[in-house]
């Protein structure tokens, strides 16, 4: 018996038609982009870092940065990659595949399924891309990075999103409805923020409550980020952030290809 394995069906000249596609109706919603990488994390600098933070500074506390906005600058910014990534891949993901049909239509173009998928995901990553440097320009501006390094954490928190938007592309394309798309919010895009260490440091959690954030690629990319910022990353550090959150992609990719294929077959 044997077992044939599918090959991608992906062509430069494919993803390069899709992104152009994409590039061309962006024109008209880039405003939404501005408000997540400059407005929100202006925000948030201003209640949570140097508000919460100049309560925190005044403290003895051992985060490993000058000062607590230092700390969860870094976080945030990867945190943004992980909430951008998921509601990508919810609501948006099933809108192209089953309300709106703009998914099944660009089917009658010469776009392969696999070319769709890997550009989906592709695309909802690079507006992120687009978004974590306005991030870094407003943490930049605050004073937290400490090292040269940081030039380097935009590229980190568009990977820390794709680790999010292939999976939960995958998910959304074996669904029939939204229903479960609150949830996945509520009892997964909550916690991991409160809890891959942005805040705080997951050694403040429980054992196995620490464990559990350790492997989730949240944790990967707030510590990825962070060590930019302050420095203090390793190579081999670095590269087993990258190699996990790169795992979550590939296997994310994998599923999203047979699930977006059979969704539009349906």
């Amino acid at each position: 018996m044997t077992t044939t394995v599918l090959r991608p069906d992906i062509s430069r000249t494919g993803l390069q038609h899709f992104f152009e596609y994409q590039i061309y109706r962006f024109r008209s919603s880039w405003r939404g982009l501005v408000v997540t990488g400059l407005f929100s994390p202006l925000l948030f600098l201003l209640v949570m870092g140097t508000g919460l933070g100049g309560l925190v500074d005044r403290g003895n506390h051992d985060l490993g940065t000058p000062s607590y906005l230092a700390y969860i600058g870094p976080g945030l910014l990867a945190t943004s990659a992980m909430q951008w990534g998921t509601t990508q891949g919810l609501w948006p993901t099933m809108g192209e595949l089953k309300w709106e049909g703009g998914y099944r239509a660009a089917l009658a173009s010469p776009l392969t399924v696999d070319e769709l998928t890997v550009g989906h995901i592709g695309w909802i990553s690079l507006r992120f891309f687009a978004a974590s440097l306005l991030f870094s320009g407003v943490l930049t501006a605050f004073g937290v990075p400490q090292s040269w390094w940081f030039i380097l954490a935009p590229l980190a928190a568009t990977l820390t999103c794709a680790a999010f938007a292939a999976p939960t592309v995958a998910f959304s394309s074996a669904q029939t409805g939204d229903g479960l798309f609150p949830l996945v919010q509520r009892f997964v895009v909550i916690p991991l923020l409160l809890f891959s260490g942005a805040f705080f440091p997951i050694s403040n959690l429980p054992t196995a409550l620490a464990w559990i954030a350790r492997l989730t690629p949240s944790w990967h990319g707030v510590e990825l980020s962070r060590g930019l910022s302050t420095g203090s990353l390793t190579l081999v550090g670095a590269l087993g952030h990258v190699a996990y959150c790169g795992a979550f992609i590939l296997v994310g990719i994998h599923r999203s290809r047979a699930g977006i294929r059979k969704t539009l077959a349906a």
